[in-house]
């Protein structure tokens, strides 16, 4: 339910720039919680390296790219 939020709101974005700057932030909150959890689980195996780690990794380009694109309006 999280991620089709999240997904919802990065497309109710491009008409709302501050939504589209708050939904990547959710999600990249989101996996920060994630990779938290992981290791407080002590699964350092794929799941924390591959999935967690890769996917904030992912989820951090639009927030700077929405970032940089309110910052110049």
């Amino acid at each position: 339910m999280t991620k089709f939020v999240a997904v919802a709101a990065l497309i109710a974005g491009i008409w709302v720039p501050y939504l589209a700057l708050l939904a990547p932030l959710g999600v990249v909150g989101y996996f920060v919680s994630a990779i938290g959890m992981h290791i407080r689980a002590q699964d350092f195996g794929q799941n924390l390296f591959l999935n967690a780690t890769g996917m904030l990794a992912l989820s951090i380009g639009p927030l700077v790219l929405d970032f940089v694109r309110i910052s110049s309006v």
